[in-house]
């Protein structure tokens, strides 16, 4: 199953699985939509190559269509376009799949050229009839023979034309069929077959033919398995461009070509034609991808916030975000393994190609949650190994009274405040000021109240305050030990100073 999330024009690919070409609706697909889809009449739209296919997405799910997996070697692309009416509204960017890899697809009767070439080494001819019907001879023998449409000249097979566009019968869109002589209707679902019953079978074809010379030879490229030929696209390997460049053009035109030493990247080259140029990997940039999201890394180890899906489990503590997704999405953070209290697992998702990871986001990159929020957001982690908040409160109708505490949030479970910035505006535009600062301090009372105190200074109703604060929690548990020496040194000056000021005190 194929798993996506559109947010709002992003489309992210939660989950796939290997394609192959011939397969036919045994590939569903599901989808999660943001707030930004409701009300939105929603298609899927599948692409590989020229091969293009409309699919409606009904209550969350489609199949990919059979019509662009009849190709192998190519990447089969989806993106999902929302509609009002006629109107395109809201159109998802590309998402990549996979590569569509050749599947075991009986193979269908030689070309026939094939034939031809096959019959005349055995001596045997196709040829018309003095009836106008097509047969098959044996010397001036006439084995069999089958009635066709049309006349008796030869003509040169064309090349096979691009798929046509939805019918329309009539204006109507209906079209009354009856079988007749010689030809069978057989419908299966929403697929009619039209055939004949008429001429020479194939396996009265191959009872004429059997115990003959067998002329057809497997080669490069081509396979002979009993009565199927198979003709394939072999893969050359990796060499350099002058390697290539030097090929007979026959030969470039013949197979699958990976050709490095570019600068940056590599081509790759399909029967003589190049189909897409990768780049050199380029540096590390912001990552606002949501927790949960799963990508395709080449590599051995995951990028930076991220975890590789291979079933291993974690500690919550240090992956919080992550345990927390799994909470939201599945009821429970070890739904893919682990005890729920103190670790979890990651899903196993297995890569396509060597050299190809299957990793899951699991920490928010500094870089994405450098924003301001009125709610409580994980923007790091403290000395310790436990995560670091950060929340933003904004008042516009502020009042500071001199020498009291003005509660300006309430933080359940708030551990150290470990910084503060903030500022007043006074609404008699007399004053403002940054908090902390010489007239005001940020603290927090119990249990979780975070205050400002004023030590002199009034501000009045209507007066405006903005205080961002970072803090820890005591629901985290601490993942890294402080070094024990550092400790010890503060242990064994706490009894000293507490000494001290008792002396001051009572001189």
């Amino acid at each position: 199953m194929f798993v996506f999330y559109a947010e709002k024009n992003r489309l992210y690919v939660m989950e796939k699985e290997l394609i192959t070409s011939g397969s036919a609706n045994i590939y569903p697909v599901r989808f999660e939509f943001s707030p930004d889809w409701d009300g939105l009449e929603r298609t899927a739209i599948f692409q590989a190559g020229c091969r293009k296919k409309s699919v409606p997405i009904v209550d969350g799910m489609c199949s990919v269509p059979a019509e662009v997996l009849s190709e192998p070697g190519r990447y089969l692309m989806m993106g999902v376009c929302g509609k009002q009416g006629e109107s395109v509204v809201l159109p998802t960017v590309w998402a990549n799949l996979g590569w569509i890899v050749e599947g075991a697809v009986p193979g269908g009767n030689p070309l026939p050229e094939d034939w031809q070439e096959a019959l005349d080494g055995k001596g045997d001819t196709l040829a018309y009839t003095e009836e106008g019907e097509l047969g098959l001879y044996s010397g001036d023998k006439l084995l069999s023979s089958v009635p066709i449409e049309g006349g008796g000249g030869e003509g040169v097979p064309g090349p096979q034309g691009e798929p046509g566009a939805d019918a329309t019968i009539n204006g109507d869109n209906t079209l009354e069929l009856e079988a007749g002589e010689n030809i069978v209707l057989d419908q299966q679902g929403n697929r009619l077959t039209i055939s004949s019953t008429g001429g020479v079978t194939h396996a009265e074809l191959e009872e004429a033919m059997s115990g003959k010379q067998d002329v057809i030879i497997p080669g490069d490229g081509l396979e002979k398995v009993e009565n199927t030929l198979s003709v394939s696209s072999p893969v050359r390997g990796v060499i350099s461009q002058e390697e290539y460049d030097s090929l007979p053009k026959e030969e470039q035109n013949k197979g699958l070509y990976i050709v490095s030493g570019q600068c940056p990247g590599m081509r790759i080259y399909a029967d003589g034609t190049m189909v897409e140029v990768l780049g050199e990997r380029g540096p590390a940039g912001p990552d606002g991808s949501p927790i949960g999201t799963v990508i395709s890394f080449m590599g051995s180890t995951a990028p930076e916030d991220y975890l590789v899906c291979d079933g291993g489990e974690h500690n919550i503590a240090e992956y919080p975000d992550l345990a927390e997704f799994f909470r939201e999405q599945f009821g429970s953070a070890n739904h893919f393994g682990g005890d729920g209290e103190t670790t979890f697992a990651v899903p196993t998702v297995q890569g396509t190609e060597t050299g190809i990871l299957s990793c899951i986001k699991a920490r928010k990159s500094a870089a994405a949650e450098n924003v301001y929020s009125l709610e409580e957001r994980i923007v790091g982690r403290w000395i310790d190994g436990r995560p670091v908040y950060k929340r933003t409160v904004i008042d516009n109708d502020f009042v500071l009274s001199s020498g009291g505490k003005t509660v300006v949030a309430t933080v359940p479970n708030i551990g150290e405040l470990i910084s503060a910035l903030g500022h007043i505006w006074f609404s008699n535009a007399k004053y403002d000021m940054f908090v902390p600062g010489t007239y005001a301090s940020v603290g927090v009372d119990n249990p979780g109240s975070v205050f400002i105190r004023s030590n002199s200074i009034v501000a009045m109703a209507g007066s405006k305050m903005s205080l961002t604060i970072f803090y820890t929690k005591t629901t985290d548990q601490p993942t890294i030990p402080l070094p024990e020496a550092e400790t010890n040194i503060l242990q064994e000056d706490w009894p000293g100073a507490a000494e001290d000021e008792i002396v001051s005190e009572e001189i």
